[in-house]
């Protein structure tokens, strides 16, 4: 699948994020119930999400960091700060791959999760990544079923790998560039 890409006017539009009552404004999701998501968000990433502590992200490019030889996606905001993930490599690889818009004879784990959200009737929102702890970055999942919010806890190179695939939007909190 193609990497998404915006002009500066429609990425500060997307990338806007603005509270308004017990809904926010996430780019062009549109306002989000926040009370929907309380039920399964942390307090820390609910009130990122309410903030403007969060950042529209492109995917660039996965690469092998060397001598180590392991894959390293690399995304980056509208303003060129980047943002260096270490990842597995079938992970790695399934990145690059939506990057490049190459598919499998037979569909791969990440193929396999966006036909089970889709034949689910439920639609990837977006994803945040909310931050980093030691050296393990975290993300949080938003999946739309039934008209209701939830928000799953994942693995950014998992979400990041199925946001590619169905061009759903990734955030990142913006503290994560300053570390």
């Amino acid at each position: 699948m193609p990497k998404r890409s915006f002009n500066r006017r429609e990425f500060m539009k997307v990338g806007a994020v603005s509270m308004l009552g017990s809904t926010f404004t996430l780019g062009a999701l549109g306002e989000m119930d926040t009370r929907d998501l309380e039920k399964s968000l942390s307090s820390e990433t609910l009130e990122q999400l309410k903030s403007d502590a969060l950042t529209l992200v492109s995917v660039d490019t996965v690469h092998c960091d060397q001598p180590n030889n392991i894959p390293v996606i690399q995304i980056s905001d509208e303003e060129g700060h980047q943002l260096h993930i270490y990842v597995g490599v079938a992970e790695g690889n399934a990145i690059r791959m939506a990057l490049e818009n190459q598919s499998t004879p037979r569909p791969m784990t990440h193929d396999l999760m966006q036909n089970l959200v889709e034949t689910g009737g439920m639609q990837v929102e977006c994803t945040v990544i909310t931050k980093l702890e030691q050296t393990t970055f975290h993300a949080m999942m938003i999946l739309r079923s039934q008209g209701e919010l939830q928000a799953v806890d994942c693995r950014p190179s998992d979400a990041i790998a199925l946001c590619l695939r169905t061009r759903s939007p990734i955030y990142a909190n913006r503290a994560l560039f300053n570390v």
